[in-house]
This record gives structure tokens, C-alpha cells and sequence, in this order.
């Protein structure tokens, strides 16, 4: 650790192979915290190190120095050294014990096992939404070891079912699937690692004739300090779904995004609301590559790289076109979670925050391209769902503001129109982004009114950091709420029941929609 500056360090495994230690936008070497560094390409055979060397390249005569805690070497994922007994500060200044740089006397060696915290299992897991017949669960490592997913029915004796050996390539994530599950049934999972195990967490595999459905979601958690997952913990769901603004890396690179997905895994609560409620998730500008961000901005093919191997969706895209979409049926409800950002067309907006490449030039889909538009309408009309919820990061309505499908009215009309056209049932709308919560209706001539419902933000305003932030001036929705909330949703296969939270988890407005005022 050291004082929360940002000086820097680089590891030196010979005379002439030294590599420097920093993540792009962001802030290494933070006080008791764990920085990870993948460096690629390096080629060195083992017989060529001859040091083991932790040195600063500051030029000041007085840095801010640094005081290792721990320091941990993977070669091609496999654990060559580990050292928490560091005994120098490295830095430039005169304290007592201060170097500016240090080398291990006894060269590769281990007398630790890890430098993370959590032992070998860091982060995770996170429990993706079930199918009828298969679950997919993510887990993280802190080198390449073999993993596997234990499983039985409940009250039955566990057994390995998926196995997975992670690698540095992909942060050491790695996601383990199962099927041959059955329908309805009661399972519990858990992860085990060489002798490392998480807990036993129960889940239950979904039927598309279920009767009922209890799922939330929300967006646009900012703060690291996020009680609010606590009282979403409490509510006992069937499925939660992430509709963007996961992080705020505002970055074009996957090590910052893998970053922040650590960071923020790392919140007790949030990480323990992740593996135990059936998990989905879509993003938003923030965690795709930066404020107001389009399909034209630099880096979101490694933004999209640093999505997948975060989550356990059961698709990111389709062939030909990639993405953070998919769509999932569970019980009365079947969710289409699209992707607002990587097919976005470039629009004049002056808050816009990116690297610009190329600007897409395919406008037909609104903000989804083409191909997305296209599969989605197809899904919505072949779905049987009772009901069909269409989630979103940016707002559908017309009245939002320039960052949503307000700026792109001849797409959104299209999506409409369609709709209408193929006669499709059911449709309700989810979105975040705007740091409030809302309900809002669309009315469609000739056809029913959509409902849109907006749950923003997670962790954003809380009203003790913020006693004296206004109201939703300016608002035409029907209801809206300026405080970090969640919605939550009991649907049946005749009714949603609606209900709009505030962060300590009651209920500050309530909506029905009835599936007989959807056709």
C-alpha cells in the first residue's frame, strides 16, 4: 500500500526484462487494496530469470513510497512465487528502510500460497439465470487451477458436474455450465478449488408453465459503498437483471474493466446478492467505454472482451454480430435484453466521451444495428410468453433526453410500428441511465400503450449523503423517484404487480399492468 498516489513501479525478472505495473485509467497502488497485472507477450523461458526485483521509476527525489504487502508471479497462469514478508518501503525518499529498489535474496521461490485476501477462490460467484434443463456460474481464481462445479438436488449428495482450469488470458474467470437438469427441480451449488469451497447456495431451475415469476433490476451503481443490495437480497427473487452502468471505468480498455469488476465484486453485500439470486445483465455507457459513448468509439471490442468473461449470460450476440444481448424464459415472462451501445449511431452531443473511430452508418435498427433489431423483433413475435420484457440501458420514450432513443425517432417509430404490425403481445419496457426511477406510458395509436419502467440508480444518491438533492423537476412521468431505488416485479401469467423501492428496501409506489390491456 502506500499513500494513494499513483508513482511508478515495475517488477524486473533480469538485468534487461523489467515490466511496468500499470493499469490504463486507473488508479494503482491504492492504500490496502490488490492491483493485478497481465503482461502478454513477454517470451521468456524460466531458465532466463535470474531476479526476482521490485523498483520504482520515478525521478523525484522524494516519491511517494510504496510498501508491498505481498507480491505474487504467475508464468502462463501457473504460481512461480509468492513473498508477504517484503521487508523494504520502495521509494526515493530518506525514511528508514526506504529503497528504491528491492531484490529478492533467495531469487523464484514461494513462501506463501497467494497474496489475495480470499485464498484461491477471489471472487464469485455469481450464479447465472437457470434454464429448465442447465446453470451457468461464474467464479475467479488467482491462477490458472482446476475448478469445479459441485452440484446435487436438495438435501442430496454433491457432485463434481463442470470443470474449468482459468487462465490469464481472461483474468482467471471462468464460467462452468451443467445441463441434463430437470425442470422445477431444487438444486444447490457451490465451487471448489484444489481445497479451497464457497458455500452451498440452493437455486431452483425454472418451467415456461410456471405460474409466476418475482425478478427486479436496476442500474447506474456508482458509489462503492452499496447498502442497497442488502434489502434486494431480502426480496427473495427469482431472477435480478442488470440494465448497464454495472461500473463506472469510463474506458476503452479490458484491464480497467477488469478492474472495476473486481472492485466492485468485492463488496460483501453485492457479492453475496450475486451468488444467490439467478443473475443477467446488459450495460450502458459507463461500463461500455464512456459517458454518451456509440458504436463509433475506440475500444469496445475489448470492452465487450471484458463483459463476457465477467458474466454468465447464456449469449452475447448472435453470428455476425456481437454484442452484450441475449434473451432468457423464465415462467410467464421471457426478458430481451438488447445492447444500446455497440451498434449506437453517432449523434451530436456535446457531453459525448470517447476515442473516435469509424462512425457506424447503419441507422435502420436505431440504436441496435440491423442484425440486433432484427433478432429481437423476430424473438418478440416467436416468444409465447405471456409477457415480453424488452430492457434497455438508455431510455424508449420520446420525451427522454439526447442520450436515448429520443435522438433516433425514425427507429424507435420502426420498433413501434412492428410491433403493431406483427400484432406481438405482452410488451413491457426496462431502462436505467437517467439516476432515477420512474414508471412512464406510451401510448401507440391502434394499439396498446407501452409501459416503460426506469430503476436508476443503485448506488448513486443515497439520502443521507444527499439531504438537500431536489426532486424530479422536469419529469413527465407518471411517477418518479430522485433517490437510489430498484423496481421489483411479481408477474403472473395475467398481471405484473409493480413495485418501485427506496434504498432501504420499502415500497414507495405501486403499479399493476394486466396482460389483457397488452393486446
Amino acid at each position: 500500500m502506500n499513500a494513494g498516489t499513483d508513482d511508478g513501479l515495475e517488477v524486473c525478472l533480469s538485468a534487461s526484462r523489467c515490466f511496468r505495473l500499470d493499469t490504463p485509467d486507473v488508479n494503482d497502488f491504492r492504500r490496502a487494496e490488490i492491483d493485478v497485472f497481465q503482461i502478454e507477450g513477454v517470451d521468456m523461458p524460466r531458465s532466463q530469470v535470474d531476479r526476482v526485483q521490485l523498483r520504482t521509476v520515478s525521478t523525484a527525489t522524494n516519491n511517494d513510497r510504496f510498501t508491498p504487502g505481498c507480491l505474487a508471479l504467475r508464468f502462463d497462469g501457473e504460481p512461480m512465487y509468492c513473498n508477504d514478508a517484503i521487508p523494504n518501503h520502495i521509494g526515493t525518499g530518506p525514511s528508514e528502510g526506504e529503497v528504491p529498489s528491492w531484490t529478492d535474496p533467495d531469487g523464484l521461490h514461494e513462501v506463501c500460497v497467494t497474496c489475495e485476501e480470499r485464498g484461491k477462490i477471489t471472487h464469485g460467484t455469481v450464479l447465472g439465470a437457470p434454464a429448465e434443463d442447465s446453470v451457468r456460474v461464474w467464479v475467479r481464481t488467482e491462477a490458472t487451477r482446476d475448478v469445479a462445479l459441485m452440484m446435487s438436488e436438495a438435501g442430496g449428495t454433491p457432485v463434481a458436474v463442470a470443470w474449468g482450469r482459468p487462465r490469464p488470458e481472461t483474468d482467471y474467470d471462468v464460467v462452468l455450465e451443467v445441463e441434463g437438469l430437470r425442470a422445477g427441480t431444487d438444486y444447490e451449488y457451490y465451487v471448489e478449488v484444489e481445497d479451497a469451497r464457497t458455500g452451498a447456495i440452493p437455486f431452483t431451475t425454472p418451467s415456461d408453465d410456471a405460474p409466476s415469476l418475482r425478478f427486479a433490476f436496476g442500474s447506474c451503481s456508482q458509489e462503492v459503498a452499496q447498502p442497497i443490495f442488502a434489502p434486494l437480497a431480502a426480496e427473495d427473487l427469482d431472477l435480478f437483471f442488470f440494465v448497464g452502468d454495472i461500473h463506472y471505468g469510463n474506458t476503452p480498455y479490458a484491464a480497467a474493466h477488469r478492474w472495476h469488476y473486481r472492485r466492485f465484486r468485492s463488496i460483501p453485500a453485492r457479492r453475496g446478492f450475486l451468488a444467490a439470486t439467478p443473475m443477467l445483465a446488459t450495460w450502458d455507457d459507463h461500463d461500455f467505454v464512456g459517458n454518451n459513448s456509440d458504436g463509433g468509439c475506440v475500444g469496445k471490442e475489448d470492452a465487450l472482451a471484458a463483459f463476457r468473461e465477467a458474466w454468465p449470460n447464456p449469449s452475447f450476440g448472435i453470428d455476425g454480430a456481437p454484442g452484450a444481448f441475449t434473451r432468457h424464459r423464465m415462467g410467464p415472462v421471457e426478458l430481451f435484453l438488447t445492447d444500446c451501445r455497440y451498434y449506437k449511431p453517432r449523434i451530436d452531443d456535446p457531453r459525448r466521451n470517447c476515442v473516435e473511430g469509424p462512425a457506424p452508418t447503419d441507422t435502420a435498427g436505431g440504436l441496435l444495428g440491423s442484425a440486433q433489431f432484427d433478432w429481437l423483433m423476430s424473438g418478440l413475435a416467436s416468444s409465447t410468453a405471456p409477457f415480453k420484457v424488452v430492457g434497455c440501458g438508455s431510455l424508449f420514450t420520446s420525451t427522454a433526453g439526447v442520450d436515448s432513443w429520443a435522438s433516433f425517432p425514425a427507429g424507435r417509430d420502426r420498433f413501434m410500428t412492428e410491433l403493431a404490425t406483427a400484432g406481438v403481445e405482452g410488451v413491457v419496457l426496462a431502462s436505467g441511465d437517467i439516476h432515477r426511477s420512474e414508471i412512464r406510458d406510451y401510448p401507440r395509436v391502434g394499439a396498446y400503450t407501452l409501459t416503460e419502467l426506469v430503476s436508476s440508480p443503485l448506488a448513486q444518491y443515497t439520502r443521507a449523503a444527499n439531504p438537500g438533492r431536489g426532486a424530479c423537476d422536469g419529469s413527465d412521468a407518471e411517477f418518479c423517484y430522485h433517490w437510489d431505488s430498484y423496481i421489483t416485479v411479481e408477474a403472473t401469467t395475467e398481471a405484473m404487480a409493480v413495485e418501485v423501492h427506496d434504498e432501504d428496501g420499502a415500497i414507495v409506489y405501486e403499479r399493476q399492468i394486466l396482460r389483457s390491456d397488452l393486446r
